[in-house]
C-alpha cells in the first residue's frame, strides 16, 4: 500500500540539522532565478561540499524535504500500527550528511532526522532504534549524529 508523501518541516529538520544549514539548503531552489542568498563561490558552482560530489538545483530542497516528509510518515504509520512493516524508496539519499555540511550527495540525513523524531515523538511506544546501513561505504553523517547517544 502506498503512504501519501509530504514535506517535512523546518523543526523536522534541525532536530538534526542547524538552523544556518537549513536556510542554506532552503536557498538552493532561489539560485537560478537570481535570488539565492549563497555565497557568491556556490552560485558559481553547482555543489555544496568541499569534495563537489554534493550538486545542487532549484528543485533539490523539495526533493530533500519529500524525502524526509515521506520517510516520517511510512515509520509513523508502523510505530502507531497503521502499518504492519514499510519501506522508503527516497532520493537524494542522506547517510553522509552532518549537522552542518552537505557531503555524498546527501543533503538530510533523512534516517537520522526520522530516528530523532520517533524517539521524541513516541517516547513510550520507541525505547531505542537500530539504524542498518547497508551502503557499501560508512554513513559518517549518521554515526556522527548519534555517537554521543549509543
Amino acid at each position: 500500500r502506498r503512504v501519501p508523501g509530504r514535506r517535512a518541516t523546518k523543526e523536522e529538520i534541525c532536530s538534526v540539522h542547524t538552523a544556518p544549514y537549513y536556510r542554506l539548503i532552503e536557498d538552493t531552489q532561489y539560485r537560478s532565478a537570481g535570488r539565492s542568498r549563497l555565497r557568491s563561490s556556490i552560485q558559481q558552482n553547482i555543489h555544496l561540499d568541499e569534495e563537489k560530489d554534493t550538486y545542487i538545483n532549484d528543485y533539490s530542497f523539495d526533493a530533500a524535504c519529500l524525502s524526509t516528509g515521506g520517510l516520517l510518515q511510512v515509520a509513523e504509520r508502523v510505530v502507531d500500527g497503521r502499518l504492519k512493516n514499510g519501506f522508503a524508496i527516497i532520493r537524494p539519499p542522506g547517510h553522509h550528511a552532518e549537522n552542518c555540511k552537505a557531503m555524498g550527495f546527501c543533503l538530510f540525513n533523512h534516517v537520522a532526522i526520522c530516528a530523532q523524531m520517533l524517539l521524541q515523538r513516541y517516547p513510550e511506544d520507541v525505547k531505542k532504534i537500530m539504524i542498518v546501513d547497508w551502503d557499501v561505504h560508512h554513513g559518517n553523517g549518521t554515526e556522527k549524529t548519534f555517537e554521543a547517544d549509543p
